[in-house]
C-alpha cells in the first residue's frame, strides 16, 4: 500500500468532502493500485482528506489514443 500527495481544486475537493464524487481520473503517470491511499490536499483552503482506492479502469484498454487512469475511491 502507499500513500498517493495529489492536489485538488476547492470544488472537485468540496465534493469528495461531501461524498458526491466517489472517483478520480488521471494521467496514468503513477502506477496506482487497488488498496492505495490518495491524500488530496486542497489547494485553497490547504485542508486534507484521505481516501482508499476500491477500483481501477485503465483507460488505455478501452480507448488507445489517451493514457487516463479511472479509480473508485471510498473516504478513509
Amino acid at each position: 500500500m502507499r500513500v498517493w500527495k495529489l492536489n485538488l481544486y476547492d470544488k472537485y475537493f468540496g465534493d469528495i468532502k461531501k461524498g458526491l464524487k466517489t472517483f478520480e481520473i488521471r494521467r496514468n503517470k503513477r502506477k496506482f493500485k487497488i488498496g492505495d491511499i490518495i491524500e488530496f490536499n486542497n489547494l485553497k483552503t490547504k485542508e486534507k482528506i484521505r481516501c482508499k482506492i476500491k477500483y481501477i479502469n485503465y483507460s488505455k484498454k478501452i480507448y488507445s489514443d489517451t493514457d487516463l487512469v479511472i479509480m473508485g475511491l471510498s473516504k478513509k
